[in-house]
């Protein structure tokens, strides 16, 4: 457990570690990034793989894009 009122460059990165690990916690980002370490760079790929819905994959593809997870490359 983090000691309570930490400040300074220690606290951003336990912070930030703190974030990834929160969007990693998620079975779907967690088996995206996977995929994407793995090579697989296509949306249409990506579902595939991993049998999840599109609306999910979406959803789950923009929060790790948004947290700076993952890249999006326009083909």
């Amino acid at each position: 457990m983090p000691a309570k009122n930490q400040t300074g460059p220690d606290a951003a990165q336990t912070a930030a570690a703190q974030r990834a690990l929160a969007m990693l916690a998620d079975k779907w980002s967690f088996l995206i990034i996977r995929e994407a370490y793995r090579g697989v760079h296509r949306y249409g790929q990506l579902q595939r793989n991993l049998g999840i819905a599109r609306n999910v994959l979406a959803d789950r593809l923009g929060s790790l894009v948004e947290h700076g997870l993952l890249e999006r490359v326009r083909y």
